[in-house]
């Protein structure tokens, strides 16, 4: 069992360059675990930082900002997504050297919205 507080990596594989240009664009794939940041990725793979906080694993892309006019229309279009199983939600986000993510853009379905 892990204690509060863990911190580890989740390391990511991009998709196939034939995938690259679709929208909403292809999930990056998780390929391994590691407790300590890794040092010597290739290019087409990252590192993703989590902490385990309350029994979950934060990423700290959990929670974002949004232009506040927005809000309503994003969350209610999130909520009718979520309810569809065909749509997805796909956050689009850039991750450091430590491994640390911001949101830079979503699509809920077919809709694009950048920050």
């Amino acid at each position: 069992m892990l204690e509060e507080g863990t911190q580890f990596y989740v390391i990511l594989q991009e998709p196939s360059p034939a995938q690259t240009d679709v929208s909403p664009p292809p999930t990056w794939v998780p390929v391994d675990v590691s407790r300590d940041r890794p040092s010597d990725l290739p290019p087409n793979r990252i590192a993703l930082k989590g902490v385990l906080k309350k029994g979950w694993i934060d990423y700290e892309i959990e929670r974002y900002y949004m232009p506040e006019e927005q809000q309503q229309e994003i969350n209610d279009l999130i909520l009718q997504t979520q309810r569809q199983a065909e749509q997805k939600l796909v956050l689009e986000v850039k991750i450091n050297e430590q491994g640390q993510a911001v949101v830079v853009s979503f699509w809920v379905g077919d809709r694009n919205y950048r920050f």
